[in-house]
């Protein structure tokens, strides 16, 4: 085992980014919730709907009657129930596959600081974590919330998570090609 101070900073880092993480599940799910209970408080409350920087996207945004101002339209207490759902699943998801690229990242650091960096191990981590990476990029790039009056769709493709698969499985890759090499090596000896 090395005492490497910064490896050591980057598992305390992956411990809190996880930790942070489940508290954003325990607030989504209790604003779910209460929005289920009380959709009275949320009464002329507007959604605001924004586009990234980086990437490309289609959006749809439609109400029945256009004379409508969209505070009247777009309000969390006229989103409907099916909508509230599926975008509380998607968001849940995105946040389970976050939390479990996060956890393979730092079972990678883990085994850096134990001084066994070219495992298989690591090998199927960066697996993993590129494979999370990919499902969140494809669950985020759809937007969908119908209100009683009016509804927002859209499609919205942003490079960066996409860069960030690639590069996982690319260390995937280097990390195999380590593996070879120290077996081969271990062999020699």
């Amino acid at each position: 085992m090395t005492k490497n101070t910064l490896l050591n900073i980057a598992v305390v880092l992956c411990e809190i980014l996880k930790l942070g993480l489940v508290l954003i599940l325990i607030a989504l799910t209790a604003f779910f919730i209460h929005i289920q209970i009380n959709k009275d408080y949320y009464k002329d409350k507007e959604l605001q709907f924004s586009t990234k920087d980086y990437h490309y996207s289609m959006t749809k945004k439609w109400k029945i009657d256009n004379s409508m101002d969209d505070k009247d339209v777009y309000t969390i207490d006229n989103l409907k129930t099916g909508s509230l759902y599926f975008n509380y699943l998607k968001y849940i998801i995105a946040l389970v596959l976050i939390f479990i690229s996060i956890s393979e990242f730092q079972k990678v650091i883990k085994s850096v600081k134990y001084v066994e960096t070219f495992g298989i191990k690591n090998v199927k981590s960066f697996k993993r974590i590129g494979v999370c990476v990919l499902v969140y990029t494809i669950i985020m790039s759809y937007s969908s919330m119908r209100f009683n009056l009016g509804g927002f769709s859209g499609f919205g493709f942003n490079l960066n998570p996409l860069i960030l698969a690639l590069a996982a499985f690319i260390m995937a890759e280097v990390f195999k090609e380590g593996n070879s090499l120290k077996q081969e090596n271990d062999l020699t000896i």
